[in-house]
């Protein structure tokens, strides 16, 4: 068994696997959140019912077998929050990872697993799954670099759906340089011009969303940024302050999630009736096909207004989250309105089906928080470039 303090690594057997004898990610170790399928192994997708009623995987998943062909070596497979439902990182079943920078606050989920692997130092990126947040809020709370590619990017191939109309693959890591890098090798070719990337856009409804110290904190960050663009503007993600919009994103990406996840595992959780991530199955089961629709409506309504800020080089800046991590004691009461917020937050590239990625900000009451960018569809690659400028984790708290 592996030396594992902090409860990153599953608890019961997982793959450990050399990579390829060299390739661009040669010499570098990773770990793959537990729904990544491996041939041979069982995933328990954070949840013992899960793992006693699934069989052994056929296949690998097409991002482990790109990342061991390149020459990374897989040491093991990460925890997660329960059936991947979920934003806090907290597991019921198998006990919650620890946050390296923030012990008593809450790792973020639902790759919490991967977070914490890679915050620690335990591997050099970790593969995560984003549908609703369940990458950028983990490297938020965690002081990671993050990435949810742009929807479609990456094969989802081998990986445990959830919600197959917004899930992706994303991944972690401490240095911009290796976040770009495994992007090199896990990412399909792009179908967009590589437009520049020459406006950064300052999404003030967004930070709005922010406590008041979390919005000082994260302000030399976003100047510093900014050095870096041809031009500096602010701007609202929807075109009217009085439009609803925004604030109502987290609940039309909610309400489409819920009806894609119950259409996927229905006949499942009619079963087991599990406990359901920090969710709960009766508003899996409540989820309706009529709502669903009419949010896909208001998803063409922001895409079509985020297609239109982003064009000609346009990069969104907000906050990846509306504050630090929440505290493992907190109750579910006092964390309701910030968790609310990071979600709104997240929603917005989901909703767009956009590259977003969180890089290292600042601390707020000794904990991270993190600065986001999102851009056009297929700008991932320039993203990932802009990155692997920044400086290291490491760096930025020597």
């Amino acid at each position: 068994m592996r030396d594992d303090p902090l409860r990153a690594f599953c608890q019961h057997p997982t793959p450990a696997i050399d990579g390829a004898d060299n390739g661009p990610l040669h010499g570098l170790t990773f770990a793959a959140k537990d729904m990544f399928a491996v041939e041979g192994w069982r995933c328990c997708s954070g949840h013992p019912a899960w793992l006693a009623s699934h069989d052994a995987a056929t296949c690998t998943a097409e991002s482990v077998s790109r990342s061991l062909a390149a020459g990374a070596s897989l040491i093991g497979k990460t925890q997660m929050g329960a059936l991947a439902f979920d934003a806090s990182g907290v597991n019921p079943h198998y006990g919650t990872p620890i946050n390296p920078r923030a012990s008593k606050r809450v790792p973020g989920g639902s790759s919490s697993g991967s977070a914490v692997a890679v915050a620690s130092g335990m591997v050099e990126f970790a593969l995560g799954t984003d549908s609703a947040c369940s990458v950028r809020l983990p490297a938020s709370y965690c002081g990671l670099f993050g990435i949810r590619p742009s929807f479609g990017r990456v094969p989802t191939d081998g990986v445990i759906p959830l919600s197959p109309g917004i899930d992706t693959v994303g991944w972690f890591a401490r240095q911009g340089e290796i976040l770009r890098d495994v992007g090199q090798v896990l990412l399909n070719r792009p179908e967009t011009s590589a437009e520049p990337l020459s406006k950064l856009l300052i999404a003030t409804d967004a930070f709005e969303l922010c406590s008041p110290e979390a919005q000082a904190a994260l302000q030399k960050s976003v100047a510093l940024l900014g050095e870096r663009f041809e031009s500096v503007e602010e701007c609202r993600v929807m075109r009217e302050s009085d439009d609803p919009l925004l604030v109502m994103v987290w609940y039309h990406a909610d309400r489409i999630q819920r009806w894609q996840v119950r259409q996927q595992h229905d006949a499942w959780l009619e079963e087991h009736e599990p406990e359901y991530g920090s969710g709960s199955w009766d508003s899996i089961k409540a989820a309706s096909a009529v709502e669903a629709r009419e949010s896909e409506e208001v998803r063409a309504r922001v895409r079509k207004r985020l297609n239109g800020l982003l064009e000609g080089g346009g990069v969104l800046c907000l906050p990846t989250a509306s504050g630090p991590a929440p505290f493992l004691d907190a109750t579910r009461e006092v964390t309701r309105p910030q968790t609310w917020a990071s979600l709104v937050l997240c929603s917005i590239a989901v909703l767009g089906q956009l590259s977003q990625i969180s890089l290292p900000g600042t601390e707020v009451d000794g904990a991270p928080i993190g600065l986001s960018l999102i851009g056009a569809w297929g700008s991932d690659e320039r993203l990932l470039d802009l990155a692997a400028e920044l400086p290291s984790v490491e760096a930025s708290h020597a």
